[in-house]
Parts: structure tokens; C-alpha cells; sequence
């Protein structure tokens, strides 16, 4: 009697703390970054690539950013293509194009993520929880893109 006891007890120890487990799970969110920039594209996407904006600079040890001189970024960008952390990024060409005319580029994000579907492509960058959405509308107005809306999108980013 005493030994069934204990394997019920057990059996009910057992299935807490599966349960903990699973909802813990399923409420903490992404568990690594690709995951968390997998979940903004759209379900139509059937190509998709990503670039670690921040293990890249931490891994080389890289305080660059939009701002740092021409010299810094050619060398950062020149390890992190070698160490393959950029190879497939959409935007690394274009940085002193985007720091030049947004103030900004994907050296200040922490992720780019790139999807492509049928009707069109998507690029999503995550920036730092300190960055200055403001300013950025202002300057991206400034150089004629059409102004958000509420929830920080153009209209035509909406359309895919």
C-alpha cells in the first residue's frame, strides 16, 4: 500500500513538473534571436536570411557603429565577412549610403532579417531598446519615404 502511494505521488511529481516545463515553454517567447526574427516575416515567405548584427560586433570585439570612421567599418566589415557573419546580409553594401541619408545603419541594429515570398521581399532590422524611433521618422520622412502610421509602418509596407 505504502509503495503505490509513493509511485501515484511520484507519478503526480512527474506530470508538475512536465507541465512547468511546457508552459514555460510556451510563454518565455523566442529562445534565440534567429527565432525571434523568424517570427516577423510573413507566412509566405519561402526565403529567408539572417545576420547577427550584435554576436558579430561582440564576437570581433567591435565597438562600431554608423558613426565610427570610414577606416573602423572597413575593417570590422572585412573580419566579419571573413568569419562569415555578414555574408548573406542584404544591407552591409549599403551602410554609408543608409548612415549618410538615415543617421543610422545596420551597425547600430541587433538582427537583420531578409524574407523573400512570391509578390515581394521584406527586410526587418531590430534595433537597440535605446534607439531613437523619432529621429529616425524624421529623417526617413525628410528624405521623402511616406510617414508611419500609428504602429510605426508605411502603408505600403503593409501590403505583402
Amino acid at each position: 500500500m505504502r509503495r503505490s502511494r509513493t509511485i501515484i505521488a511520484l507519478g503526480v511529481l512527474l506530470l508538475l513538473v512536465i507541465g512547468t516545463v511546457v508552459v514555460w515553454q510556451q510563454t518565455r517567447g523566442p529562445a534565440t534571436r534567429i527565432a525571434e526574427a523568424l517570427d516577423t516575416l510573413p507566412g509566405e515567405t519561402q526565403i529567408a536570411s539572417f545576420t547577427d548584427w550584435r554576436l558579430a560586433r561582440d564576437d570581433l570585439d567591435a565597438g562600431v557603429s554608423s558613426q565610427s570612421s570610414p577606416k573602423e567599418k572597413e575593417r570590422f566589415f572585412d573580419a566579419a565577412y571573413t568569419k562569415d557573419y555578414t555574408a548573406v546580409s542584404l544591407l552591409a553594401t549599403v551602410e554609408a549610403a543608409m548612415s549618410s541619408s538615415y543617421g543610422w545603419s545596420v551597425l547600430d541594429t541587433e538582427w537583420e532579417m531578409y524574407g523573400q515570398g512570391r509578390r515581394g521581399a521584406v527586410a526587418v532590422l531590430k534595433m537597440p531598446s535605446d534607439f531613437d524611433f523619432a529621429a529616425a521618422d524624421a529623417a526617413l520622412t525628410d528624405i521623402g519615404y511616406p510617414p508611419a502610421d500609428s504602429q510605426g509602418c508605411a502603408r505600403e509596407a503593409r501590403t505583402w
